[in-house]
């Protein structure tokens, strides 16, 4: 005897999909499958193509050359509003003439729902993003985390197969936007909806993604969990992007690699790239110390050349020869006080170094 089980809904997927505005490349050759339940960020500077590619998804953009389809069933073509899919702007786009509760139920009115099934659907989601005090305010009375939540509760409450968010959160201030950011997550544990998210932010993007697609012009440079993104980064734009970075250039010399200055530079043995490489290391990765350490292989001395102080760290600009180290070190009670001018020596573990190649 065998039972079904009811297929998931809200597998996206992109074929080959390009927007071309003129000679503009918007998207180019965009590939790439996104599972039911997934939380997918499009991260990426403006012009990268990502709220293009999102535009694509949600109907108000057709591609030019590509497919993309929805639980197995092509949508290329399809009218926006017969995807039935949700989706949020980063202006909230509520009607300011409704109520909260009227703003929720209005994709219920339009898909002819029953007045019973309407208020008992609307009270749900209010609940779930806890404004049911709020339900007879109209927009202009609430903060505008409020009204992202009413956007939020507006685009969930016909239960769509994706919810597709373009930078929601970009309008608010930064306290808010972390808040808002741990309910979004919340709202997708909670429902397993299908999420792609659209940011130019990338500490937003790895709180937040299961996945994330890191665009520029219009291509996906790689596409991978958070923490494989911000450790391996699969070419220096991504390096780059995801957070503080630092580029040794290098050349091989007796089966490793040396600096300009001809002092060998650590990296993770069997690393490799084509081209002239540079190596990549992150500045928390970076230990310090002072110049009358032990030294030894590996270790690579400099000057402390500059000195920002934020809070419960401080990051130190250190010169070696004519590179320039962000190095990150915490301030904790009886850790040693840099200053500006200092010698020190600076080395890091061959394993948080990569290899990449230089451009």
């Amino acid at each position: 005897m065998t039972t079904d089980t009811p297929a998931l809904l809200g597998q996206v997927s992109l074929k080959g999909v390009s927007r071309h505005y003129g000679t503009f490349v918007a998207v180019d050759d965009v590939s790439m499958d996104i599972a039911p339940g997934e939380f997918i960020s499009f991260l990426g500077p403006s012009g990268s193509g990502k709220t293009t590619t999102l535009m694509m998804v949600a109907g108000f953009e057709i591609p030019d050359r590509g497919a993309i389809t929805l639980d197995g069933k092509d949508i290329t073509r399809l009218p926006a509003h017969r995807r039935e899919l949700g989706i949020i702007f980063q202006n909230y786009a509520l009607f300011p003439h409704m109520t909260v509760a009227e703003n929720v139920a209005y994709p219920l009115r339009m898909r002819r729902a029953g007045r019973s099934a309407i208020a008992e659907r609307v009270a749900r989601m209010l609940d779930l993003v806890q404004l049911a005090p709020f339900a007879d305010r109209y927009p202009s009375q609430l903060s505008g985390g409020q009204q992202q939540r009413v956007a939020i509760a507006r685009a969930l409450v016909f239960d769509p197969p994706v919810l597709l968010l373009d930078e929601p959160l970009g309008a608010l201030d930064k306290k808010l936007r972390q808040h808002l950011q741990e309910e979004i997550r919340f709202l997708h544990r909670r429902m397993g909806k299908t999420m792609i998210y659209v940011t130019h932010d990338q500490d937003e993007a790895l709180a937040m993604s299961d996945r994330i697609a890191v665009m520029s012009a219009g291509r996906v440079h790689q596409l991978a969990a958070p923490e494989e993104i911000y450790r391996h980064p699969t070419d220096r734009f991504v390096a780059s992007f995801m957070g503080e970075s630092n580029f040794i250039r290098v050349t091989r010399a007796d089966g490793g690699f040396r600096n300009a200055q001809g002092q060998p530079v650590p990296v993770a043995a069997g690393a490799d790239t084509a081209g002239d490489p540079v190596v990549f290391v992150r500045p928390e990765n970076i230990r310090i110390e002072p110049p009358e350490g032990a030294g030894g292989p590996g270790r690579l001395d400099g000057r402390i050349e500059d000195l920002t102080y934020v809070g419960d760290s401080s990051m130190l600009s250190v010169g070696i020869g004519s590179e320039r180290l962000s190095v990150k070190v915490l301030n904790r009670s009886g850790s040693t006080a840099w200053q500006i001018g200092d010698r020190c020596r600076v080395f890091w573990d061959p394993d948080d170094a990569l290899l990449l190649p230089d451009g």
